[in-house]
């Protein structure tokens, strides 16, 4: 039996007066995803451990068969260290770091909206120097993005907040939550003054932009090893899709086979680029179950106010699911889950624990009636609520 697995970032919320009390995928008017729920089964996920539940990274090491316990040990930082080949070699912490926009002491701006690659490995040289003597190493990966390499022992387990989810509060807030927050506090300190009188930032600042004035480190752990976590997940034969850095190091560190899915919140000469059926065909054919992970429109899960959020599931709908229900039908028997992967609010930006919607449909799959996928309407589903495992078991057994 072939599966496809197609999780969605930060799609769950919560209803919106603007949308009649709805939420975003109630809201939606998405065909192939109402034909799935239609002759499929809803449910919810279960997604873990409470301490681990809300991180992209481990709800995906979920459908990739991680367990809770092996998760709790992985992160973001050394994940796109891993999909960015970035040297570890020595490092006693790994964290992503992010260009940020401060205003005194209040986070106003949790990404840098526009900046290229070329100008932020220019901000990351200018920083080497006067962060040497905290012992780490800077390396730029993508635009607004880099990787701090810590070689300092005592920096370990230090678990930053995402500078996403405190967007509008000042730093003490953000970060009182935190324990051993002193040494994030010092980086963030020796990168703004640096900053504050870049080229790079003089010229957005004439442009009426917002500067990039400091960077922040988050989503620290211990480095990983390229292909040392195979031997630890339940399931095997799979294939990675996505347009997200994350699941291309989880593809490195699991051992799996990793495909580029064409951003489709990207825009070349005003078209968005088309989707690689191609690529994904041939995935299907060299491995039995596909899981594609589609990255949100605006770093941390985001999308925008709640109108723009309909407007990318629709868009989705159009350019994702609709050419994927064209391979399904070439790959009979197969299933497929449609599920998010969190929520994270329009109204804040920031994540919640709210229901994660999931269906199950395809062959053998009895249709439990409901309708739609969304939160309300698969709280009804006759999965019910329902963990990783037992979800992809459903989805390959046969009948």
């Amino acid at each position: 039996m072939k599966t496809a697995c197609i999780v969605y970032e930060g799609m769950a919320d919560r209803p919106d007066e603007s949308l009649q009390q709805r939420t975003p995928m109630e809201a939606a008017r998405c065909s192939v995803a109402t034909q799935l729920a239609v002759t499929g089964q809803g449910g919810l996920l279960q997604t873990g451990r409470k301490d681990i539940a809300r991180r992209s990274e481990a709800i995906l090491g979920g459908f990739l068969g991680f367990p809770d316990d092996v998760m709790a040990g992985v992160w973001r930082g050394p994940l796109e260290a891993l999909a960015a080949d970035v040297d570890t070699a020595g490092a006693a912490w790994v964290f992503r770091a992010d260009l940020i926009t401060l205003d005194g002491n209040r986070l106003v701006g949790a990404s840098v909206p526009g900046i290229s690659l070329k100008e932020t490995q220019e901000l990351v040289e200018s920083i080497r120097a006067a962060v040497a003597d905290l012992q780490v190493r800077v390396e730029a990966i993508q635009p607004g993005t880099a990787i701090v390499i810590v070689e300092d022992a005592q920096v370990q387990d230090i678990h930053s907040v995402s500078p996403y989810e405190v967007e509008g509060d000042d730093l003490e807030t953000a970060w009182s939550g935190y324990r051993r927050q002193k040494w994030v506090r010092r980086f963030v300190e020796a990168t703004r003054p640096i900053f504050a009188d870049h080229p790079v930032n003089e010229v957005r600042v004439d442009l009426g932009e917002n500067p990039a004035n400091a960077l922040w480190p988050w989503g620290g752990g211990v480095p990983l090893v390229a292909g040392a976590g195979a031997s630890l997940r339940a399931f095997d034969g799979e294939v990675l899709v996505s347009n997200q850095m994350l699941a291309r190091g989880f593809a490195k560190y699991a051992g799996i086979d990793s495909v580029d899915l064409a951003d489709p919140w990207v825009e070349i000469d005003g078209k968005r680029p088309l989707f690689r059926i191609a690529g994904i065909v041939k995935a299907l054919h060299d491995n039995d179950h596909l899981i594609m992970y589609v990255g949100s429109r605006y770093p941390g899960g985001r999308y925008g106010r709640s109108a723009e959020k309909v407007w990318a599931m629709e868009c989705l709908d159009h350019m994702v699911l609709a050419p994927m229900h064209a391979v399904w039908d070439s790959m009979r028997p197969c299933r497929t889950v449609l599920a998010v992967e969190s929520a994270v609010l329009a109204s804040s930006g920031r994540r919640a624990r709210e229901p994660l919607p999931v269906i199950l449909a395809g062959d053998g799959v009895e249709p439990d009636g409901v309708g739609h996928w969304d939160e309300k309407c698969c709280a009804q589903g006759s999965l019910g609520v329902l963990g990783f495992a037992e979800l992809m078991d459903l989805a390959r057994r046969e009948n």
